[in-house]
């Protein structure tokens, strides 16, 4: 009743799972078809294991609701023993947006919780950034501001 009550107010729903978590989170979306669903944290993948089979098929079957989104953010707390690069995560990254596109895909910090594994909030919006670097205007745009506008209603 709960999760009905957030989509008849008009309200976002965050999902925050691990990938054995995904084939869960699908069903949920399958279920509460009328509202937006955003999957935070891209389901936690850890870097030190690749795109693993059951990741990428959760994250593209989840992908497979039109009202679901996927934030990137909380990556570097995945990373086994907080060491990491920024292109761990870009294998992850093509996924979610061949997955999402860029209409459904947003950028979020995690701050202040990246900091357990990273230097600052700019270490985190740099690895993003530089990964965004292939992606035209419009695309990063909407990535860094204009889809999370537009799925919270900000102005």
């Amino acid at each position: 009743r709960g999760v009905n009550a957030v989509g008849r107010a008009g309200l976002v729903y965050d999902i925050l799972v691990f990938p054995h978590q995904l084939e869960a989170a699908v069903e949920f979306s399958r279920i509460h078809t009328e509202m937006n669903l955003v999957l935070d944290h891209i389901a936690k993948p850890s870097p030190g294991d690749g795109v693993t089979p059951e990741w990428e098929s959760g994250i593209r079957a989840l992908a497979e609701n039109p009202r679901g989104f996927c934030k990137i953010s909380g990556l570097v707390t995945e990373a086994p023993g907080g060491s990491w690069e920024a292109y761990d995560f870009h294998p992850f990254l093509d996924v979610v947006m061949d997955a999402f596109g860029d209409s459904r895909l947003m950028f979020g910090s995690d701050w202040p919780v990246c900091l357990l594994a990273a230097r600052g909030y700019d270490e985190v919006v740099d690895l993003a950034e530089g990964w965004a670097g292939v992606l035209d205007s419009s695309a990063k745009e909407k990535l860094f501001g204009g889809n999370a506008a537009k799925i919270y209603g900000l102005s």
